[in-house]
Protein backbone atom coordinates (compact mmCIF):
# COMPACT_ATOMS: atom_id res chain seq x y z
CA UNK A 1 0.00 0.00 0.00
CA UNK A 2 1.26 3.30 -1.36
CA UNK A 3 2.84 5.85 1.49
CA UNK A 4 1.07 9.13 1.92
CA UNK A 5 1.29 11.49 4.66
CA UNK A 6 0.59 15.44 4.59
CA UNK A 7 2.90 17.61 3.10
CA UNK A 8 3.08 19.83 6.61
CA UNK A 9 4.51 16.70 8.35
CA UNK A 10 6.94 15.77 5.01
CA UNK A 11 8.31 19.14 5.80
CA UNK A 12 8.21 18.65 9.91
CA UNK A 13 10.33 15.87 9.07
CA UNK A 14 12.80 17.25 6.84
CA UNK A 15 13.15 20.81 8.11
CA UNK A 16 16.24 20.95 10.93
CA UNK A 17 15.21 24.14 11.85
CA UNK A 18 11.77 23.16 12.91
CA UNK A 19 13.02 20.27 14.90
CA UNK A 20 12.80 21.51 19.36
CA UNK A 21 15.95 20.62 21.10
CA UNK A 22 16.79 22.39 24.51
CA UNK A 23 20.71 23.47 24.27
CA UNK A 24 21.59 23.88 28.41
CA UNK A 25 25.54 25.34 28.58
CA UNK A 26 27.08 23.47 31.36
CA UNK A 27 30.02 24.87 33.36
CA UNK A 28 32.30 21.99 32.42
CA UNK A 29 35.73 21.45 31.42
CA UNK A 30 35.82 22.09 27.53
CA UNK A 31 33.22 24.18 27.17
CA UNK A 32 29.38 24.11 26.97
CA UNK A 33 27.02 20.75 26.37
CA UNK A 34 24.07 20.65 23.97
CA UNK A 35 20.92 18.31 25.61
CA UNK A 36 19.02 17.07 22.71
CA UNK A 37 15.45 15.91 24.04
CA UNK A 38 12.95 15.61 21.53
CA UNK A 39 11.92 11.99 21.32
CA UNK A 40 11.19 10.89 17.88
CA UNK A 41 9.56 7.60 18.55
CA UNK A 42 6.59 9.80 20.17
CA UNK A 43 6.85 12.98 17.51
CA UNK A 44 7.29 10.77 14.24
CA UNK A 45 5.24 7.57 15.45
CA UNK A 46 2.49 8.34 13.52
CA UNK A 47 5.15 8.21 10.37
CA UNK A 48 6.99 4.96 11.40
CA UNK A 49 3.55 3.41 11.41
CA UNK A 50 2.89 4.30 7.87
CA UNK A 51 6.68 3.37 6.72
CA UNK A 52 7.54 0.36 9.13
CA UNK A 53 4.04 -1.00 9.71
CA UNK A 54 4.35 -3.08 13.11
CA UNK A 55 7.34 -2.08 14.66
CA UNK A 56 9.00 -1.58 18.16
CA UNK A 57 11.96 -0.32 20.41
CA UNK A 58 13.96 -2.72 21.44
CA UNK A 59 16.77 -0.54 23.02
CA UNK A 60 16.81 3.08 24.48
CA UNK A 61 19.98 4.30 25.32
CA UNK A 62 20.82 8.00 26.71
CA UNK A 63 24.42 8.78 25.10
CA UNK A 64 27.23 11.46 26.14
CA UNK A 65 29.80 12.56 23.15
CA UNK A 66 32.15 14.95 25.07
CA UNK A 67 34.18 16.94 22.60
CA UNK A 68 37.77 17.02 22.22
CA UNK A 69 37.63 20.06 20.07
CA UNK A 70 36.86 23.36 21.89
CA UNK A 71 34.92 25.12 18.87
CA UNK A 72 32.60 21.87 19.25
CA UNK A 73 30.05 21.21 21.74
CA UNK A 74 29.62 18.11 23.96
CA UNK A 75 26.04 16.35 23.70
CA UNK A 76 23.49 14.04 25.49
CA UNK A 77 21.42 12.59 23.05
CA UNK A 78 18.97 9.48 22.89
CA UNK A 79 19.87 6.50 20.31
CA UNK A 80 16.43 4.22 19.84
CA UNK A 81 16.89 0.79 18.02
CA UNK A 82 13.47 -0.02 16.30
CA UNK A 83 12.68 -3.17 15.37
CA UNK A 84 10.58 -4.11 11.86
CA UNK A 85 9.65 -6.94 9.48
CA UNK A 86 10.07 -6.42 5.74
CA UNK A 87 7.98 -8.26 3.17
CA UNK A 88 10.50 -11.33 3.36
CA UNK A 89 9.56 -11.46 6.83
CA UNK A 90 12.89 -10.67 8.16
CA UNK A 91 13.62 -8.48 11.25
CA UNK A 92 15.46 -5.03 10.21
CA UNK A 93 16.55 -2.69 12.68
CA UNK A 94 16.03 1.10 11.77
CA UNK A 95 18.62 3.60 14.44
CA UNK A 96 17.69 6.85 15.45
CA UNK A 97 19.01 9.50 17.25
CA UNK A 98 17.80 12.54 17.97
CA UNK A 99 21.21 14.40 17.69
CA UNK A 100 20.53 15.22 14.04
CA UNK A 101 17.20 15.93 11.93
CA UNK A 102 15.29 12.44 11.92
CA UNK A 103 16.28 12.58 7.95
CA UNK A 104 19.67 12.23 8.19
CA UNK A 105 19.10 8.74 9.84
CA UNK A 106 16.10 7.82 7.34
CA UNK A 107 19.04 8.42 4.34
CA UNK A 108 20.97 6.47 5.96
CA UNK A 109 19.30 3.45 6.96
CA UNK A 110 18.51 3.82 3.50
CA UNK A 111 21.63 3.72 2.25
CA UNK A 112 22.35 0.75 4.63
CA UNK A 113 19.14 -1.54 2.95
CA UNK A 114 20.42 -0.44 -0.39
CA UNK A 115 24.12 -1.17 -0.04
CA UNK A 116 23.08 -5.06 1.80
CA UNK A 117 20.79 -6.04 -1.00
CA UNK A 118 23.09 -4.62 -3.69
CA UNK A 119 25.82 -6.93 -2.70
CA UNK A 120 23.60 -9.84 -2.68
CA UNK A 121 22.91 -9.36 -5.68
CA UNK A 122 26.48 -8.42 -7.58
CA UNK A 123 29.36 -10.16 -6.65
CA UNK A 124 33.27 -8.30 -7.16
CA UNK A 125 32.36 -4.88 -5.98
CA UNK A 126 35.00 -3.05 -4.37
CA UNK A 127 32.32 -0.40 -3.08
CA UNK A 128 28.94 0.87 -3.06
CA UNK A 129 27.11 3.84 -2.06
CA UNK A 130 23.83 5.38 -2.18
CA UNK A 131 24.40 9.23 -2.56
CA UNK A 132 21.58 12.15 -2.17
CA UNK A 133 22.46 14.15 -4.89
CA UNK A 134 21.00 17.32 -2.98
CA UNK A 135 24.47 17.71 -1.99
CA UNK A 136 25.34 19.26 -5.30
CA UNK A 137 24.80 22.79 -3.53
CA UNK A 138 27.74 22.35 -1.35
CA UNK A 139 26.55 22.70 1.64
CA UNK A 140 26.10 20.49 4.97
CA UNK A 141 24.50 17.03 4.32
CA UNK A 142 21.90 17.37 6.78
CA UNK A 143 21.13 21.14 5.84
CA UNK A 144 20.12 20.51 2.34
CA UNK A 145 17.70 17.33 3.39
CA UNK A 146 14.69 18.93 3.85
CA UNK A 147 15.12 19.48 -0.44
CA UNK A 148 13.91 15.43 -0.83
CA UNK A 149 10.98 15.96 -3.39
CA UNK A 150 7.68 16.20 -1.42
CA UNK A 151 6.75 13.23 -4.24
CA UNK A 152 9.21 10.98 -2.41
CA UNK A 153 5.64 9.48 -0.19
CA UNK A 154 6.99 6.08 -0.39
CA UNK A 155 10.97 6.56 -0.14
CA UNK A 156 11.22 5.46 3.51
CA UNK A 157 8.65 2.64 3.38
CA UNK A 158 11.49 0.02 4.35
CA UNK A 159 9.36 -2.99 4.75
CA UNK A 160 8.51 -2.75 0.97
CA UNK A 161 12.48 -1.98 0.10
CA UNK A 162 13.67 -3.33 -3.11
CA UNK A 163 16.81 -1.83 -5.25
CA UNK A 164 14.59 0.12 -7.59
CA UNK A 165 12.61 2.20 -5.26
CA UNK A 166 15.54 4.88 -4.69
CA UNK A 167 15.22 5.68 -7.74
CA UNK A 168 11.50 6.07 -8.76
CA UNK A 169 10.97 9.28 -6.84
CA UNK A 170 13.96 10.80 -6.11
CA UNK A 171 17.64 12.06 -7.45
CA UNK A 172 19.51 9.66 -4.89
CA UNK A 173 22.25 7.66 -7.12
CA UNK A 174 24.99 4.95 -6.53
CA UNK A 175 27.96 4.96 -7.01
CA UNK A 176 29.77 1.74 -8.05
CA UNK A 177 33.51 0.78 -7.69
CA UNK A 178 34.77 -2.54 -9.32
CA UNK A 179 37.91 -3.73 -8.92
CA UNK A 180 38.75 -7.30 -9.97
CA UNK A 181 41.98 -8.16 -8.06
CA UNK A 182 43.58 -10.47 -10.41
CA UNK A 183 46.80 -9.94 -11.75
CA UNK A 184 46.35 -12.85 -14.82
CA UNK A 185 43.51 -10.69 -16.07
CA UNK A 186 44.54 -8.58 -19.00
CA UNK A 187 43.01 -4.82 -19.09
CA UNK A 188 40.80 -5.86 -21.79
CA UNK A 189 39.28 -8.63 -20.08
CA UNK A 190 38.84 -6.65 -16.93
CA UNK A 191 36.89 -4.08 -19.16
CA UNK A 192 34.84 -6.30 -21.01
CA UNK A 193 34.04 -8.13 -17.47
CA UNK A 194 32.94 -4.89 -15.67
CA UNK A 195 30.88 -4.40 -18.95
CA UNK A 196 29.24 -7.61 -18.44
CA UNK A 197 28.25 -6.56 -14.49
CA UNK A 198 27.27 -3.22 -15.69
CA UNK A 199 24.90 -4.90 -18.49
CA UNK A 200 23.33 -7.49 -15.52
CA UNK A 201 22.91 -4.04 -13.29
CA UNK A 202 20.52 -2.36 -15.60
CA UNK A 203 18.49 -5.46 -16.61
CA UNK A 204 17.71 -6.06 -12.72
CA UNK A 205 17.79 -1.94 -11.49
CA UNK A 206 16.47 -0.20 -15.41
CA UNK A 207 16.03 2.93 -13.22
CA UNK A 208 18.99 3.19 -11.92
CA UNK A 209 21.24 6.71 -11.69
CA UNK A 210 24.67 5.08 -11.44
CA UNK A 211 28.28 6.06 -11.53
CA UNK A 212 29.95 3.13 -11.96
CA UNK A 213 33.83 2.64 -11.73
CA UNK A 214 36.77 0.16 -12.67
CA UNK A 215 40.20 0.76 -11.47
CA UNK A 216 42.46 -1.18 -13.97
CA UNK A 217 45.99 0.12 -12.33
CA UNK A 218 46.02 2.34 -9.08
CA UNK A 219 49.77 2.46 -9.46
CA UNK A 220 49.14 4.33 -12.82
CA UNK A 221 45.91 6.14 -12.07
CA UNK A 222 44.21 4.12 -15.00
CA UNK A 223 40.70 3.87 -14.12
CA UNK A 224 37.63 3.72 -16.68
CA UNK A 225 33.88 5.46 -15.57
CA UNK A 226 30.29 5.09 -17.05
CA UNK A 227 27.34 7.42 -16.38
CA UNK A 228 23.43 6.44 -15.90
CA UNK A 229 20.75 8.67 -15.35
CA UNK A 230 17.21 6.14 -15.42
CA UNK A 231 19.06 3.47 -16.68
CA UNK A 232 20.69 5.65 -19.95
CA UNK A 233 23.99 5.96 -20.17
CA UNK A 234 25.03 9.63 -20.33
CA UNK A 235 28.35 11.95 -21.18
CA UNK A 236 29.51 14.49 -18.72
CA UNK A 237 32.33 16.59 -19.41
CA UNK A 238 35.61 15.40 -18.16
CA UNK A 239 38.58 16.89 -16.09
CA UNK A 240 37.96 17.63 -12.52
CA UNK A 241 34.36 18.99 -13.13
CA UNK A 242 32.98 15.68 -14.21
CA UNK A 243 31.21 15.52 -10.81
CA UNK A 244 29.21 18.24 -10.88
CA UNK A 245 28.37 17.74 -14.24
CA UNK A 246 26.53 14.68 -13.62
CA UNK A 247 24.94 16.03 -10.47
CA UNK A 248 23.79 18.95 -12.34
CA UNK A 249 22.20 16.77 -15.53
CA UNK A 250 20.85 14.36 -12.60
CA UNK A 251 19.32 17.11 -10.62
CA UNK A 252 18.02 18.36 -14.40
CA UNK A 253 16.25 15.51 -15.32
CA UNK A 254 14.52 14.13 -12.30
CA UNK A 255 12.92 18.20 -11.92
CA UNK A 256 11.54 17.62 -15.46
Amino acid sequence: MEVRYEVEFVKKVFIWSRILFITSCILVIGGCSTEYTEDYTKDYGTFLDEVLGDWKVVSTKKEHYTSKNENELSKDYVTWDIAYIDKNGSEKILQLKNDEPIAYYLVQHLGELFESEFKKEFTEIEQVSLIDNNVVKEERYYDVLEELPVNANNLFAYRDFTLKKPFETSNFYVFVDFNFNDKNLSKDEQIEMWLEKEKKILEIIPNIHMISSLEVDASKGEIYKNFYIAGEKVEVDGGGQYMYDYRSKLQSSVSK
